[in-house]
């Protein structure tokens, strides 16, 4: 065999394999790297009887969750221009077994109950504070041994290493928690490919 023959059946043998190692990325993928702890999206911390988890939540997600697993790129960038202007956190926060919600209403703390928003704020590295855009929290009182809330909060500063959640005191006896997420932990969440 000739050094050309070679050089063309190596080419194709890399090329074959190069082809055969790409994997489409899907929701699922998605959502396992999210939940990681190792890849930075995902936090816990347990105080007391108090359990806190937040997770950033990528665009892809939500977008997925419009769409399901259906593919479709001009609906899907309809949808990024809609959703990729924030930036999206998960907040799980349970106490003694029962979500927030029970809890609360337990012990006739109604103005936790009412509005949240004041408790969440998030911060890029440099200290200026990024505007909470809203919140969904689901009211499934006593279903759930934890209440999850979804914030939306507007884009970090370009130049932003580093953004720390803050979550106030909510009557739990807890004090300030706080969770640091690295920007280009944010940055590297693996893309599904719409189209």
């Amino acid at each position: 065999m000739g050094r050309n023959s070679a050089f063309f059946l190596l080419v194709l043998c890399v090329l074959v394999l190069a082809c055969q190692s790409h994997k489409e990325v899907s929701l699922e993928d998605v959502r396992q790297y999210m939940l990681e702890e190792s890849n930075g999206l995902y936090k816990k911390i347990e105080i007391g009887k108090t359990k806190f988890e937040a997770f950033y939540k990528p665009t892809d997600l939500l977008v997925g969750q419009d769409m399901g697993e259906t593919k479709n790129g001009q609906k899907a960038k309809q949808l990024y221009g809609d959703y990729a202007k924030q930036l999206y956190f998960v907040v799980n926060i349970g106490h003694d077994g029962k979500d927030m919600e029970w809890y609360t209403a337990h012990l006739k703390e109604q103005s936790l109950a009412s509005d949240l928003g004041p408790y969440f704020q998030l911060y890029a590295d440099e200290g200026r504070e990024i505007a909470l855009k809203g919140y969904i929290m689901p009211t499934l009182a006593g279903v759930s041994d934890k209440s999850t809330f979804l914030l939306a909060f507007d884009e970090a500063p370009k130049k932003s290493e580093k953004l720390t959640l803050h979550i106030d005191e909510m009557g739990f006896e807890t004090g300030e928690v706080k969770f640091d997420f690295k920007v280009e932990d944010l940055a590297r969440v693996p893309k599904i490919n719409w189209k």
